[in-house]
């Protein structure tokens, strides 16, 4: 990460705190400074993103909670919304479209390589969703490792890495704010209190957007599990 496509990732003290202004004259300008940018332009670029440099970066500060790492994000972000210039419809909510790609970096950086061993750690809290399943249709009950035989050691093995491969892709299938929401409390172990501020939503609104989620969420967990294992238990 690091493309500085003409601007500074600091960004200057105005910018930092300038909300965007939603009224037509400046919609208007905004889509201007978007064609241009389009264009190549990369002053007006730079003039288009400055409103939202603060909304982005306390997104990315939120999300992994490091200065440092929030600002090489934010310039992620950066990099893949003028990447995607060519897709982005000025008609639509910009701030929403920016934010989306601002929580999309976030996760990636989470799921990077040099962080293999704390996401995995993580992504039991997610499958955890599961165990609270009342209906049974999954067995998740493993032998103890110490009785397991070779053979049942590469099972084991096998076995969690589907369980995680099934929540990926269970999660993957949720419409993006549902999927935001569930990765936000229990990959990340944000309360309910920290995500609605990061939103701007209600705690309400946010435990609604959960519990959704949560019942999508284990339909398509069961789903995908089943794909490995259609009896339901990788050591029945």
């Amino acid at each position: 990460m690091g493309l500085m496509l003409g601007f500074d990732d600091s960004a200057p003290e105005d910018a930092k705190g300038t909300e965007p202004d939603t009224n037509e004259k400046a919609r208007e300008h905004e889509r201007e400074l978007i064609i241009k940018a389009r264009a190549g332009d990369a002053d007006a670029f730079a003039a288009f993103i400055q409103p939202y440099w603060k909304n982005v970066y306390v997104i990315c500060y939120g999300l992994v909670r490091n200065d440092e790492v929030a600002r090489e994000i934010t310039q992620e972000t950066w990099l893949r919304v003028f990447k995607s210039l060519t897709r982005l419809d000025v008609e639509q909510n910009v701030g929403g479209y920016i934010a989306r790609i601002a929580s999309n970096c976030c996760m990636d950086w989470w799921r990077d390589e040099g962080r293999n061993e704390r996401s995995a750690e993580r992504q039991v809290n997610l499958t955890d969703l599961v165990h609270e399943d009342e209906a049974g249709l999954i067995e998740f009950e493993i032998p103890d490792t110490g009785a397991l035989s070779p053979e049942e050691r590469v099972i084991l093995d096998e076995r969690n890495m589907h369980l995680k491969e099934a929540a990926d892709n269970a999660l993957n299938r949720l419409p993006y704010k549902w999927r935001e929401v569930l990765w936000l409390r229990y990959t990340l172990d944000h309360s309910r209190a920290e995500i609605a501020r990061m939103k701007n939503l209600t705690v309400q609104a946010i435990g609604y957007r959960e519990r959704r989620a949560k019942a999508l969420f284990r339909i398509y967990f069961l789903e995908e599990w089943q794909k490995f294992y259609p009896e339901g238990n990788c050591f029945s």
